[in-house]
């Protein structure tokens, strides 16, 4: 069984509240009908704009994967005299 996230059923019931979400709405398995109107109209700018969401945010994502690298090639090239 697939669980989603309190930011996915507080966007799926149009929900808003103040608290600081992780993560973002899943709507890419999700009916038009299951969805509010405004994200059911431009679904796939929402996916789209959700996906990138994820890779800058996950910390194996692409953005995470290439700050670790820099992180890494600088602290090997740090040389104090």
């Amino acid at each position: 069984m697939l669980t989603y996230g309190r930011r996915t059923l507080m966007t799926l019931v149009c929900l808003k509240d103040s608290c600081a979400y992780e993560g973002r709405a899943v709507l890419e398995d999700r009916q038009d009908a299951g969805l509010p109107p405004s994200v059911a109209s431009d679904r796939q700018d929402w996916t789209t704009l959700g996906q990138a969401y994820k890779q800058v945010n996950a910390p194996l994502g692409s953005f995470g994967t290439a700050v670790i690298a820099l992180s890494t090639t600088a602290i090997k090239s740090d040389k104090r005299s």
